[in-house]
């Protein structure tokens, strides 16, 4: 777009780069203030001669010191929010309620969405909406199957809270209980006790030949290629780009309802079932895999969904450009668009929300393995306790050893 572009990232993780251009100045700064994050992030700023700095963790807990420093030294500051407004009313992000408050300071608050350009132009922040590009994709043919056996995939990151993975699994086993010739792929980084959770339910439930974990992989084209269904399960997103990639390659999904996402307005090329309605899913995806004739059609109607899309949003490219004048210019006023009424509802909304939360008894969910080490530890405790009952001296003795070598063990591990 002509401009000089510097990026400022907090480390590099081989396992997770995107490929940059050779171009693209990199720094890294730290990721705490304790380390001299501020100190190193104003350097570099002035280093670079920076005009306009576009930050991207907009729930970072760093974000609003970024901002403040940033602003101190006359720098034009824009946020990117690739989350949703309404994730400060669930409980597990209450803390989330406090960055709308934040995003005032903000000389523009970029949304991937039209509720939220509603929503924060509402609370009186200069807010605009610009839709996430949308990559180009070569013309790839889908992969011509001459067996008949059926594809279901569902791509997305191994996190239950949002994205609902265990629900998925329900799903496919539904599916293939009613139909012989399906296999199901489950595609996703995810944390060791969720992958552990996926394969014991395969293994439980005798579905090894039937629903498989692929792991997390870049090249997600050999799986779109050949799905003949997508099931995505979000209890909620902003801009999903699994949605995009399925309607780029004309695959039929099957998902949540989610009705403030743009690419799902038309409701072409989709069919929604109400949030967490495994049947309904699973009656979904069998209706699309018995009828063939339903099927094409809404392939069809997938892609058209995303070549209007494209003709109707403004390119990311112009909208970018068109902000970045305005800022510039010494005559730009930021949107306004207050409304008191709804700024007071929002915040007693947001009073018994958090009300809720704090008087609400905290649920601990332990993993398999944190069960399995208590379990292990009751067990050694009670046989333990067979030879030092409590209340003897044997018991005093042994407690006393024990902290001893803990003690040793500790100190062992820190000069370490």
């Amino acid at each position: 777009m002509g401009f000089e572009v510097v990026l400022f990232t907090e480390e590099i993780n081989e396992e997770l780069e995107y490929a940059l251009p050779g171009f693209i100045d990199r720094v890294l700064i730290p990721s705490s203030f304790k380390h001299g994050r501020a100190t190193e992030l104003r350097k570099y700023l002035k280093h670079h001669n920076v005009d306009l700095f576009i930050h991207h963790a907009a729930y970072s807990n760093n974000f609003f010191f970024d901002e403040i420093i940033t602003k101190s030294l006359g720098i034009h500051f824009c946020v990117v929010n690739h989350g949703i407004s309404s994730l400060s009313l669930l409980d597990k992000l209450s803390c989330f309620a406090n960055f709308p408050f934040f995003y005032h300071i903000a000389d523009a608050l970029i949304v991937l969405n039209t509720m939220d350009l509603k929503f924060y132009s509402a609370l009186g922040i200069p807010t605009f909406y610009i839709a996430n590009p949308i990559p180009p994709l070569p013309h790839i043919a889908k992969t011509n199957k001459s067996n008949d056996i059926k594809n279901l995939v569902w791509i997305a990151r191994l996190d239950q809270f949002q994205k609902n993975y265990a629900e998925a699994l329900d799903i496919f086993r539904f599916v293939c209980e009613k139909v012989d010739n399906v296999v199901c792929h489950i595609v996703g980084r995810g944390q060791a006790v969720d992958v552990e959770y996926i394969n014991n339910y395969i293994k439980t439930n005798g579905l090894e030949n039937k629903i498989i974990y692929e792991g997390f992989t870049t090249n997600l084209q050999k799986f779109l290629t050949t799905a003949d269904v997508q099931l995505i399960t979000s209890s909620f997103e902003s801009f999903p780009m699994n949605l995009i990639e399925a309607k780029q390659y004309g695959i039929p999904v099957v998902l949540y309802e989610l009705p403030y996402v743009e690419l799902i307005k038309d409701q072409k090329g989709i069919i929604s079932v109400p949030q967490h309605s495994v049947k309904e899913a699973a009656e979904a995806i069998l209706e699309l895999l018995r009828n063939d004739s339903k099927r094409e059609a809404l392939s069809l109607a997938s892609k058209q969904s995303l070549d209007s899309f494209r003709r109707k949003v403004p390119s990311h490219i112009r909208s970018w450009k068109d902000i970045i004048a305005k800022l510039e210019s010494t005559e730009f006023t930021p949107p306004q668009f207050f409304d008191p009424d709804w700024n007071n509802f929002w915040q007693t909304l947001l009073f018994f929300q958090s009300e809720n939360k704090r008087n609400k008894p905290e649920i601990i969910n332990l993993s398999t393995y944190d069960r399995k080490k208590i379990e292990r530890y009751e067990n050694c405790l009670s046989f333990l306790l067979i030879f030092f009952p409590p209340q003897t001296l044997r018991y005093r003795l042994i407690k006393k050893a024990a902290r001893r070598i803990y003690n040793f063990m500790k100190k062992y591990v820190t000069d370490q």
